[in-house]
């Protein structure tokens, strides 16, 4: 009984898990930072403008007193990065990079 369990333990590796179950266990991920320390009414329109343009995965960030537009979650850095490099060609890309957001 107690091989079949670890079997089926082994069966769940992270390898196999896809960024959207990353997301939503308690895992660090990564993002796109957009904007950095920003008040939240500018955040909040600027993740507007996003969406208004076809950019539906901008989020707000808030920690502590820091406030971020990011964009995206990967469950690695080089997903990340392959995202950003994507998006380059739009002005609001152009200065962002890669934030490592821990678990919580």
């Amino acid at each position: 009984f107690l091989k079949e369990s670890s079997t089926l333990r082994v069966e769940y590796t992270p390898e196999k898990a896809g960024p959207q179950r990353v997301a939503k266990t308690a895992t660090s991920y990564f993002t796109i930072v957009l904007a950095s320390s920003v008040n939240k009414t500018n955040a909040n329109i600027f993740i507007k403008q996003l969406r208004a343009d076809g950019f539906q995965e901008g989020n707000v960030l808030s920690k502590s007193k820091m406030t971020r537009v990011v964009y995206g979650k990967y469950a690695t850095a080089q997903e990340a990065q392959k995202a950003l490099k994507l998006h380059k060609q739009d002005f609001r890309f152009e200065q962002g990079w890669i934030l490592q957001v821990p678990k919580l």
